[in-house]
């Protein structure tokens, strides 16, 4: 009975890691310089993000408070609020990547 305990303690501690991970929002400002990057040479504005935050769980999702577009020379075209992005994990397995 000790041996499945033990087992069992493992277990639901494991569950319980990742169901606490699938909930906590990290910051992901680091990451902020490479998208705006990649924005600007695949769609040719400039973007400024304000913030950014990764939440893992089924769909990985990105969100970010405000989004500055702006054309090259810096005049400002348009601002979004509440920007979020979803990519399912499901698909990035499959390496065909479903953004919703």
């Amino acid at each position: 009975m000790k041996k499945y305990s033990k087992y069992l303690i493992i277990s639901l501690i494991s569950i319980s890691l990742l169901i606490a991970i699938c909930f906590i929002p990290f910051n992901a400002s680091k990451l902020i310089p490479q998208l705006e990057k990649q924005i600007a040479n695949e769609l040719g504005v400039d973007v400024h993000l304000e913030k950014l935050i990764l939440r893992l769980g089924p769909a990985i999702k990105l969100k970010t408070p405000i989004m500055h577009v702006m054309f090259n020379d810096g005049t400002k075209i348009a601002q979004f609020n509440n920007i979020k992005f979803y990519i399912n994990v499901f698909s990035l397995l499959k390496k065909e990547p479903i953004y919703g």
